[in-house]
């Protein structure tokens, strides 16, 4: 008989609690997203894979070592990364970021704001460029609008478990390619708990 009264009462403690909106919980996920996303990515690394573009699969490999990139791809010669494009033979992608960001996920440089609860951070990147994050679970869609010419280039990222990017595509207009990564390695400091060290990890694996 008691049981009757007891679950009348849970019933009303649970209409009578604060409810919190999708929308709410969207907002609160960019926030805590934000705080990881402006922080340093790794100063060293060399990823490789294949790039794909249409049916057309060839193998890549990038580096990063002090300020100097290396990016090669096979039976292709003319490459380039820089910190605002990659290109190769003649087509080339705007990157929001430096690629190294694009790969450890850390795609917010410099001021920033969070927009809600439309879900997105935005900030102005070598004062031309606006830029759009949205992030969600494990995906990541970034858009990069040039503000005088108005072209627009996206960047969508798939990452690991570890939050190392393992599919990256990029899309300008009607040219697309995909960044399928095998292997990342890399080297941090350790400076958050007060150790100063390096590590190597292993990133994403298809």
């Amino acid at each position: 008989m008691k049981a009757l009264p007891i679950a009348v009462a849970l019933a009303f403690i649970l209409a009578c609690a604060p409810k919190i909106s999708k929308k709410e919980n969207r907002c609160s996920y960019i926030k805590e997203y934000f705080k990881i996303a402006v922080l340093p990515p790794p100063d060293t690394f060399k990823a490789y894979g294949k790039i794909k573009t249409g049916p057309v699969k060839l193998p890549f490999m990038v580096a990063k070592e002090g300020n100097r990139y290396t990016f090669k791809v096979a039976r292709i010669k003319r490459t380039q990364l820089t910190s605002e494009k990659i290109c190769f033979e003649d087509k080339c992608y705007l990157l929001p970021v430096p690629l190294e960001r694009v790969i450890f996920d850390k795609l917010v440089s410099g001021k920033a704001k969070v927009v809600c609860p439309e879900g997105f951070i935005e900030y102005t990147a070598k004062g031309v460029y606006t830029i759009r994050v949205f992030p969600q679970d494990r995906m990541r869609r970034v858009e990069v609008i040039n503000r005088k010419s108005k072209v627009k280039g996206e960047v969508k990222i798939l990452l690991d478990q570890k939050g190392v990017a393992k599919r990256i595509g990029f899309k300008s207009g009607d040219q697309e390619a995909v960044l399928l990564f095998r292997g990342v390695s890399f080297e941090e400091k350790l400076l958050n708990d007060g150790v100063n060290g390096s590590y190597t990890g292993e990133g994403a694996r298809n």
